[in-house]
């Protein structure tokens, strides 16, 4: 009988979330990364081109501080 490491377990964990939570995730939803501090990482946008936002995707965006969500298409500002 062979013995599971660590690093397997760990593997097995992440490919069992992913098999769980990938096929949810579809073309035309929204994810946003969060930090700890509670500001946007990222956000991805649905696969086509939004032309308007719901009521309640700009309430989400508000509450976290986001007032035009297009301009997160653009990408992150760029210093100089």
């Amino acid at each position: 009988m062979s013995k599971i490491t660590k690093d397997q377990v760990e593997q097995q964990e992440y490919d069992e979330y992913n098999d769980e939570y990938d096929d949810d995730i579809g073309p035309d939803d929204y994810v946003f990364v969060i930090k700890p501090d509670g500001g946007i990482k990222t956000v991805i946008f649905p696969s086509d081109e939004v032309t308007e936002y719901s009521e309640q995707l700009l309430a989400v965006f508000q509450a976290l501080g986001v007032d035009n969500p297009d301009d997160l298409l653009s990408g992150p500002p760029t210093l100089h």
